[in-house]
């Protein structure tokens, strides 16, 4: 699985839908806005990063849904409510 950062992405979900197996680098921010996850692709979802995305010592929140219908995902230091 390749690594992609969000970097010039709006939102998780515009980051899902542009990229292919890979694990997400998200910062240790909150996120709204439901995140639904429907390409078949096996994904990490790896929160908690700094601003440089050296280190990962935080935990990333997403605010509202996340939908998994298709695909494979691995979810860590990343918190849903």
């Amino acid at each position: 699985i390749g690594s992609t950062i969000y970097n010039g992405y709006p939102t998780v979900q515009a980051m899902y839908e542009a990229m292919g197996d890979a694990t997400l680098q998200i910062q240790a921010q909150v996120f709204g806005g439901n995140l639904l996850l429907d390409q078949t692709k096996t994904i990490k979802l790896q929160g908690g990063y700094d601003c440089g995305f050296t280190t990962n010592p935080g935990v990333t929140i997403i605010k509202d849904k996340m939908t998994i219908q298709h695909g494979e995902v691995t979810i860590d230091k990343i918190t849903i409510k």
